[in-house]
């Protein structure tokens, strides 16, 4: 039976997709958000139908296609958020919080991580994925919520600009992990690969969204012809990337800066569009990402991944507050802002699937099977715990719409995008 299903992949394909939404949509009635119900499928498929093969081996050129396009969407997506005029507004205050809240994050989870492990690329690999964030669930309930105030704008900011700062250091860290696992490390050859990675990704995305603004706003287009082009050349770029061995969310992510920023704001043409025709694909990628953790990965139990959630939440909570009493915000804002950041998705799980890749082809295979275990268990309850941290935040900060929030019940994360 399982053969069936190798042999013919649009099959597996349809399954997949026709499962991620069957059972998306009936978690949606207890809550769950939805990246937590595609991992959720591919864990149940995995288990049941694809018991008797190693899904690994099998599925990987599934597994590296759909992370790519996955990654490549995502930074598209984090990109076309970075408003640049915003950070302008109070960017002594932003980036007193961002330091606070990646610092905190990263410090705490690494330390807590390496105490536990002994492990020192485990340890950087958890403390750079825990400065990643959820920002379509958070938003999504601010916009339930009907929440407007100072504490509710300063989380909206961050959510634009964390998950900048989290692609960054943890592209760093996997530099490093290529370079150390490729034999000595040096200062000389990390940073040569790290500016080689960076900088190329940075360079193919500024011409590709140049050339992007420029198909929307010199010639005449449709809404639908507008989302077409745009989806051509981010999954052109992606192609460009995964060729010359570079960043994918880097230069996707770099494309969606240049068009959200560039006057006239064509972008807004295919943003809507792109919603509707990246979400499968992402979609199969949590999917993918589920596929890969079996019944026998809980036994005996990932503690690691539980250290792991306490630590981040820990590290998340202390280290905002931190960055606002160093940024003289007023105690509203000090007191809450950290429980409203609570969420973790797609970008943390894209980075550590691109971990994962890294170490298999290294030949550390369990070492990137734990990654993987440990970010997405981390990630089903980080989504959850988040839901209910940015209500208690805006609900103590007073900042919630009493008129409309009395019956309002959780809400699940539309999209699954990041």
């Amino acid at each position: 039976m399982v053969s069936v299903f190798l042999e013919q992949p649009v099959f597996l394909l349809g399954i997949f997709l026709l499962s991620g939404y069957s059972i998306s949509l009936f978690l949606e009635k207890f809550d769950i958000p939805h990246v937590v119900s595609y991992i959720l499928t591919g864990f149940l498929i995995t288990n049941t139908l694809l018991r008797d093969i190693n899904v690994s081996e099998e599925l990987e050129d599934w597994i590296v296609l759909f992370e790519n396009l996955a990654l490549g969407f995502i930074g598209y997506k984090i990109g076309t958020e970075l408003i640049i005029k915003y950070l302008r507004k109070e960017s002594r205050l932003l980036t007193m919080l961002l330091i606070g809240e990646a610092g905190g994050a990263f410090l705490v989870v690494f330390g807590i991580i390496y105490v536990f492990s002994t492990n020192l690329l485990l340890a950087l690999l958890l403390g750079g994925l825990a400065t990643a964030t959820a920002p379509a669930a958070t938003i999504e309930m601010i916009r339930k919520l009907r929440s407007r105030g100072s504490l509710t704008t300063r989380i909206q900011w961050l959510l634009a600009f964390d998950d900048v700062l989290a692609v960054i250091l943890v592209e760093g860290i996997l530099v490093y992990l290529a370079v150390s696992l490729g034999g000595s490390v040096t200062l000389t050859n990390y940073f040569i690969k790290l500016a080689r990675e960076i900088g190329l990704a940075v360079v193919i995305g500024i011409i590709t969204g140049f050339i992007v603004n420029g198909f929307l706003e010199y010639v005449s287009l449709t809404n639908v012809q507008a989302t077409q082009i745009t989806l051509a050349f981010v999954m052109l770029d992606i192609g460009i990337a995964m060729f010359l061995h570079t960043s994918v969310i880097l230069s996707t992510m770099t494309i969606g800066v240049v068009v959200a920023n560039l006057e006239g704001n064509e972008h807004k043409k295919s943003e809507h569009l792109m919603e509707f025709l990246i979400s499968p694909a992402i979609m199969i990628f949590f999917i993918l990402i589920g596929v890969q953790v079996r019944f026998s990965d809980f036994s005996p139990f990932p503690i690691l991944a539980l250290v792991y959630l306490i630590a981040r939440t820990m590290g998340v909570i202390v280290g905002t507050y931190l960055g606002a009493s160093a940024g003289n915000v007023e105690n509203k804002i000090k007191n809450n802002l950290g429980f409203g950041l609570l969420a973790q998705g797609g970008v943390a799980l894209g980075l550590a699937s691109l971990a994962n890749e890294i170490l298999s082809d290294a030949g550390e295979i369990e070492l990137g099977r734990l990654v993987i275990t440990i970010i997405t268990i981390s990630t089903i309850f980080s989504e959850l715990l988040g839901s209910y941290g940015i209500k208690f935040a805006l609900t103590r900060a007073g900042e919630v719409n009493k008129e409309n929030a009395a019956d309002l019940q959780f809400t699940s994360e539309r999209g699954g995008i990041t």
